[in-house]
């Protein structure tokens, strides 16, 4: 199976216990949905034009342009989801930890060498903080070699 936001999706309602996402029959799950689907359709594939432009255009000039244009919706994108963040954080559905917080950081995360990082935002700093200091994210950082630490 692939597709990160898939994988998710299967993972919490495979193991509800787990409480990645809010019931079928809870209030809080459009707005899971929202997000999840928000997350993979729009700001990851800024991302992916940002990382891979040769993957969409040929040419140096345009692969460049494009890149261009993604770092500015992908602050964009950031600077919107620090605003819902100091609206109805401190996680994406509000009070709750939930898978959609787990993608957003790894998107997140993927912005740690770009001109304007997720980190530089102080309600996403506070995400990326929440999610950074769970225990199994932590455990998944050491196995998988990543030295990243999220600032105060």
């Amino acid at each position: 199976m692939y597709e990160s936001a898939a994988i998710l999706l299967y993972l919490a309602e495979r193991h509800p216990e787990a409480g990645l996402a809010p019931d079928l029959k809870s209030p809080e799950r459009g707005l899971f949905n929202q997000w999840l689907m928000h997350l993979t359709n729009t700001v990851q594939e800024h991302e992916m034009h940002w990382f891979h432009p040769d993957f969409y255009i040929d040419g140096a000039g345009q692969q460049a342009a494009l890149k261009t244009h993604a770092q500015s919706r992908i602050e964009q994108s950031l600077r919107y989801f620090d605003g819902v963040l100091a609206e109805r954080g401190p996680y994406l559905i509000g009070e709750r930890f939930s898978a959609v917080d787990l993608f957003f950081y790894m998107l997140a995360f993927w912005t740690r060498n770009m001109p304007r990082p997720a980190i530089g935002l102080p309600n996403l700093r506070r995400l990326m903080r929440l999610v950074h200091e769970r225990p199994a994210v932590r455990r998944m950082m050491r196995e998988e070699d990543i030295a990243f630490e999220v600032p105060e």
